[in-house]
């Protein structure tokens, strides 16, 4: 069996040891795996969504919560209701909300660089209020510990500070923000790195600014906190693109993809990802760039413009656990890791009307309370789930000379699939220097399982196209039948 190798879009398809494609897929150790498409699950918001996060209360049920550039929502079930304050909002249509969950998730706070931070109480609020009117405005939001911090700043009495981060009094980020070494609440400006692009919190605070990335460890009093600028000279160019799981960050840099480990970075798209990214991504779209992680699944999940594009409708899926790419075609507003509130059978008919014609079927994760689930919102601004129809995937060989050094005659491929429609083409050439020719795609032969074909050249590479909406879980690669040709 020749398999589908790793994906290496930056190398040269001459010599190049793994896949030349692998899209509508997701990588794991000796298989790709299906992409499935984005299933409606809720009614629409208002506008774009700008954000969105869950959270549970002490009894531990579990509520979701979005944003858009007037309101913010709660979610029943399927249905978004409006939980704004009194008069609403105004986000920029070039700004977003931050979210943080504080105290296990009990309390939400949501913030935009517009709007004084909100606050939501689960089990005792009806609507967003005011967190604290002494509390600036901010991009971004993160809890460190027993604090409630914000970074790029709006400061009441400072104006703008792109660079400062603060944080209330320790176990109450609804008190009094001003700095006090009774509260410990505080602001730091950070003396390098120029404006903080990304958050993210935790045992510890990791702020990515645009040329440096901090590491913030509480210390306790008099200092509170301790700022070490743990990476110089290298930082993020899109806030969306910022995700964590554990320990790791993840963002893109000015030359690719990184992961912070809360010590030092690793490339992670170097001579695998990031020349193909940054040749296919609209470097003017960079604001509509999304992520998230599926711990489940080991994946970091970036959906970006292409070139030309006003949304983001393509992504890159990083399996972190064994360092393997993979790309998707799919238009998303936002991609979010989401809680489902779970549901009774007859709560299901909210959704549906039938079980039959459920989105899902009743094994999902998106039924079960308190599972993480994988959503997205697409371009009519609904929240969806992302276990849709099985995607149509594309996946190619490595190129080989399969009788070295002699031409080969194949005469039949096997694709080696557990199931799914699928057709087959050979890609084949002489030279080096010749370009790849690729045949007709061809169907495999019901008896046998192998597209049946003629095909006499020195290089040969086999493309699988997989039909949509099939029923497939693994695919690993293909079997030639061939022997070494007359000719050389």
């Amino acid at each position: 069996m020749i398999p589908f190798g790793e994906w290496l879009p930056d190398l040269p398809d001459r010599d190049n040891p793994g896949a030349t494609e692998a899209k509508g897929v997701y990588p794991e150790l000796r298989s790709y795996r299906p992409w499935r498409d984005l299933a409606v699950l809720s009614n629409a918001l208002d506008s774009a969504c700008l954000g969105a996060v869950s959270g549970s209360d002490p009894s531990g049920n579990y509520s979701t919560f979005a944003g858009d550039a007037g309101k913010l929502y709660q979610l029943g079930n399927t249905t978004w209701t409006d939980v704004s304050k009194s008069g609403g909002y105004t986000v920029a249509t070039d700004e977003f909300w931050s979210f943080a969950a504080y105290n296990n998730g009990a309390l939400i706070a949501a913030a935009n660089i517009n709007d004084p931070i909100q606050a939501w109480t689960l089990g005792t609020s009806s609507a967003f209020a005011d967190l604290s009117a002494t509390a600036p405005k901010a991009r971004y939001l993160a809890t460190v510990r027993d604090f409630l911090c914000a970074a790029n700043v709006n400061d009441t009495s400072d104006g703008l500070r792109p660079t400062r981060v603060a944080w209330g009094p320790i176990g109450n980020p609804g008190g009094v923000w001003t700095p006090s070494a009774t509260t410990q609440a505080d602001y730091q400006d950070l003396a390098t790195g120029g404006e903080i692009v990304g958050y993210v919190g935790g045992e510890y605070g990791v702020i990515i600014c645009r040329d440096s990335i901090y590491r913030q460890t509480y210390v306790g009093s008099p200092v509170i906190f301790q700022f070490d600028e743990v990476s110089k000279d290298k930082g993020c160019v899109a806030a969306g693109s910022v995700a964590q799981v554990g320990r790791y960050v993840f963002f893109l840099a000015e030359d690719g993809f990184y992961a912070f480990n809360g010590e030092s970075l690793e490339p992670i798209g170097t001579n695998k990802v990031d020349n193909y990214f940054l040749a296919d991504a609209d470097s003017n779209g960079y604001g509509l760039i999304t992520s998230t992680v599926d711990p489940a699944r080991k994946l970091y999940i970036v959906y970006y413009p292409s070139s030309g594009q006003s949304s983001s409708d393509k992504a890159l899926i990083y399996n972190w656990e064994i360092k393997r790419w993979s790309r998707v075609d799919q238009v998303v507003e936002r991609v979010v890791r989401l809680f489902e509130a779970g549901y009774t059978l007859e709560q299901l008919d909210n959704i549906s009307v039938s079980i039959d014609s459920l989105p899902a079927s009743l094994d999902s994760r998106r039924w079960v309370g308190g599972a993480l689930q994988m959503s997205a919102f697409n371009s009519s601004h609904q929240l969806c789930t992302l276990d849709g129809d099985r995607q149509a995937a594309i996946l190619e060989t490595a190129e080989a000379m399969l009788s070295d050094p002699r031409r080969t005659f194949v005469t039949g491929v096997r694709p080696v699939i557990d199931g799914g429609t699928k057709t087959i083409q050979i890609g084949t050439r002489n030279l080096p220097d010749d370009s790849v020719t690729w045949g007709t795609a061809t169907s495999l032969n019901s008896r046998t399982g192998m597209a049946d074909m003629r095909s006499d050249a020195r290089y040969h590479r086999a493309r699988v196209n997989v039909a949509a909406a099939g029923t497939w879980e693994h695919a690993q690669g293909v079997d030639y039948e061939a022997n070494p040709s007359g000719a050389v």
